[in-house]
């Protein structure tokens, strides 16, 4: 895994543009990991089957 590639794989410098409303502020508050109140993008679980291989 390669920084340049998280940031690009999971959006990170726009994603706050698509969220209305202090996205950084709110992920402490509302939880990084099984969040269901945000549409995190490393929640998702549609390339898991590309990363084991």
């Amino acid at each position: 895994f390669r920084i340049g590639s998280i940031i690009r794989d999971f959006n990170l410098r726009h994603l706050p543009a698509k969220s209305s409303g202090g996205f950084y502020q709110r992920l402490p508050i509302e939880g990084h990991f099984g969040n269901t109140t945000m549409a995190l993008p490393w929640e998702k679980t549609d390339r898991a089957e590309e990363l084991r291989s």
